[in-house]
């Protein structure tokens, strides 16, 4: 369940994107998210530094060109996510759950 907070911030990043007034880019370095589901959710573009989403449901995600500099991913389901050009360098903790 995606909580309130995340909604509102959800709203304020897709405004962004779509180039409207009052939109912010999605910040959610150093958060706790592990184990919620996330799934469909758009991040593109998101700052994500050190985000915590271990065990989480990110199945259909949009991460493409996300800050992920080192989010944890483990255990995290990320099948149909859209992990393109997503920052994160070699050692940074990412494995899916197939």
């Amino acid at each position: 369940m995606i909580t309130q907070d995340f909604q509102l911030i959800l709203a304020g990043h897709k405004r962004r994107l779509a180039g409207h007034p009052g939109g912010s880019r999605a910040n959610l370095s150093l958060q706790e998210l592990a184990a919620i589901d996330y799934a469909g959710a758009n991040l593109e573009q998101a700052k994500l530094t050190d985000a915590q989403l271990a065990a989480s449901m990110l199945s259909g995600i949009n991460f493409h060109l996300a800050d992920m500099f080192p989010a944890d991913l483990r255990n995290s389901n990320l099948i149909g996510a859209d992990l393109s050009g997503w920052s994160s360098p070699i050692g940074a903790q990412h494995q899916a759950r197939h």
